[in-house]
């Protein structure tokens, strides 16, 4: 009977002890500074860099970053032209007013110190 109420009490203990190894051990915070009290003094074997403030880059997009597309959306339903009847023919002419040539950026714009991105 004793041995019975030993493995209740020692199944029970590891139970508790399972159960509370799923419990997030505290953890303290830095300090607003970055430095924790073993590390005083920040040191280039630490690996720390100083934020640096980014700058925006001040590129902007000019006649050089377009390219023109050609993709004719014309449909003969409107023009009256018809392959069947000669000397019927299609009047269409691509151009930007059309909607068949379109500017399609593509630009090829690298950063670099010239545009001041950082």
């Amino acid at each position: 009977m004793k041995n019975s109420i030993g493995k209740r009490l020692l199944s029970g203990i590891l139970a508790i002890v399972l159960v509370l190894g799923y419990i997030p051990a505290p953890a303290r915070a830095a300090q607003e500074d970055g430095l924790c009290p073993h590390h005083t003094q920040h040191t280039p074997e630490c690996g720390y860099v100083p934020a640096v403030e980014g700058q925006p880059c001040g590129h902007e997009h000019t006649e050089e970053c377009y390219r023109s597309v050609t993709e004719c959306v014309h449909t003969h339903g409107d023009c009256g032209y018809q392959a069947a009847v000669a000397g019927v023919s299609c009047d269409h002419v691509c151009s930007e007013d059309s909607g068949c040539i379109n500017s399609v950026l593509d630009c090829r714009h690298v950063h670099d110190g010239d545009c001041g991105y950082a």
